[in-house]
C-alpha cells in the first residue's frame, strides 16, 4: 500500500455523490497517511475513463459496469437506486411511447443506466450521444423528438415547458414492483486487499459523516430567514404505523397512544433542535404533522402560505432511496412554492 499514496477519486457533479464523498475529498477523515484527489466528471466519461483504469475509485453507472466487471469490483457503500423514479424522457408536446417508435432520442452516454432504461422501455429508438446538460437545447431546437434527462433536469424539466413522456424509474417499478439500479461506486480490481478494504471503510465513514450533520439545513434555513426578515416555521412529520398496535414489538399503547407519545417526543426534539442550532436569532415556530413526509410538507406550506420550503437533501425514509432522500425530491413537485434544498456543508450565507 506504501506505493500507492495518491489515490483518485472520481464522481460526477450532481448533489447524491458530492454529499457521500465530501468528508473523504476535504480532508475530514483519517485516511492512514493517502492523499485524496478529487475529480469531477460527467457520468459517460467517467464511464468511458473506467475501460482504461484511469480512477482508483469512481462513480460507475450499472448498465456500464456490466461491461466492467473485470476491472472494478462495486463498492459496498453509495450505490443509488430510484424507488419510483428515475431518468425522464421528456419532449416539447406530449407524446407516448408508441409515438417514438422509429423516431431519435438524445441520451446522456451510451453506457448510462439512462440509455438501457429507455431501450427496454421502447426498443424501436434511434439515438444520440448528448451532454446530460444540454439534452434540454437539444430538444427544444427540434434536433431530436425526445430526450432522457437526469440529475436535477428530473426535476426541472415541467419549469421550462418540457412534458414528461415517461418517468422510468416509475415505469420499472410497475414493470418489476423493485427500484431501478442507477449507479454506484467501483474500486479497481488491482489494487492491493488492504487498500481496498481501507477505501471501501473509508467511503462507508465519509457517508455516515454526512447523514450525521444534518444540522446545516436548519442553520441555512435560520440564514436566509435573517437575510430576508422572515421567520421560521420548524416541521417534523410522523409517520403512521401500517400496522396494528398489537403488532409493535414490546408496545402495549393504542395507536392513537403510540403516535400521541411520538408527537410529545418529536416537539421536544424540535425545541431542542432549534436552541443548539448555531445561527442568527429569528422567530420560529414548531409544528408537528402526522402522514407521509412530502405531502405533509407541500400541504403545511400551502396552508400557512409559506414563501420558501427549506430541506436538507438528505431524508431517508426507508427504502425510499440510499443517499439523497427522495422525500426531498418529491416536496419539490408538490410543493406550492420555491423549494430551497440544502446540501450539506455549505458555505454560511452571512
Amino acid at each position: 500500500m506504501s506505493q500507492t499514496t495518491t489515490i483518485r477519486i472520481a464522481h460526477s457533479p450532481d448533489s447524491d455523490d458530492a454529499f457521500m464523498f465530501y468528508a473523504l475529498t476535504q480532508g475530514l477523515l483519517d485516511t492512514g497517511g493517502l492523499t485524496i484527489e478529487h475529480v469531477l466528471g460527467d457520468i459517460e466519461s467517467l464511464n468511458q475513463a473506467a475501460f482504461e483504469g484511469t480512477y482508483e475509485v469512481t462513480a460507475l453507472s450499472f448498465h456500464a459496469y456490466a461491461h466492467l466487471a473485470d476491472r472494478y469490483q462495486l463498492m459496498p457503500s453509495g450505490a443509488s437506486f430510484g424507488d419510483g423514479y428515475g431518468p425522464v424522457v421528456v419532449s416539447t408536446a406530449p407524446r407516448s411511447r408508441g409515438d417514438l417508435a422509429g423516431k431519435t432520442v438524445a441520451i446522456p452516454g451510451e453506457l448510462t443506466t439512462a440509455h438501457l432504461a429507455l431501450r427496454l422501455w421502447q426498443p424501436d429508438v434511434s439515438t444520440v450521444n448528448v451532454a446530460f446538460d444540454k439534452i434540454f437545447d437539444t430538444v427544444a431546437a427540434g434536433e431530436v423528438a425526445a430526450g432522457v434527462v437526469i440529475h436535477e433536469g428530473q426535476l426541472t424539466y415541467g419549469d421550462i415547458g418540457m412534458h414528461k413522456v415517461e418517468d422510468l424509474g416509475e415505469w420499472w417499478r410497475t414493470e418489476t414492483e423493485g427500484p431501478l439500479p442507477l449507479g454506484a461506486n467501483g474500486i479497481r480490481r488491482d489494487l492491493p486487499a488492504d487498500l481496498k478494504a481501507l477505501l471501501c471503510r473509508l467511503l462507508t465513514e465519509s457517508i455516515n459523516y454526512a447523514l450525521d450533520h444534518r444540522q446545516e439545513a436548519l442553520s441555512y434555513a435560520k440564514e436566509l430567514a435573517a437575510l430576508y426578515g422572515a421567520g421560521l416555521q420548524v416541521l417534523h412529520t410522523i409517520e403512521e404505523p401500517a400496522y396494528p398496535y398489537f403488532y409493535t414489538p414490546g408496545s402495549s399503547l393504542s395507536p392513537v397512544e403510540q403516535l400521541e407519545a411520538l408527537r410529545e417526543k418529536a416537539e421536544e426534539a424540535l425545541d431542542e433542535l432549534l436552541a443548539e442550532t448555531p445561527g442568527p436569532e429569528v422567530p420560529a415556530e414548531r409544528f408537528v404533522a402526522t402522514g407521509r413526509p412530502a405531502s405533509e410538507i407541500a400541504r403545511f406550506a400551502e396552508d400557512r402560505g409559506s414563501d420558501m420550503v427549506v430541506i436538507a437533501t438528505h431524508g431517508l425514509t426507508g427504502l425510499e432511496r440510499l443517499l439523497v432522500g427522495s422525500t426531498a425530491e418529491q416536496v419539490v413537485r408538490l410543493a406550492p412554492c420555491p423549494v430551497f434544498t440544502v446540501k450539506s456543508f455549505g458555505k454560511s450565507l452571512i
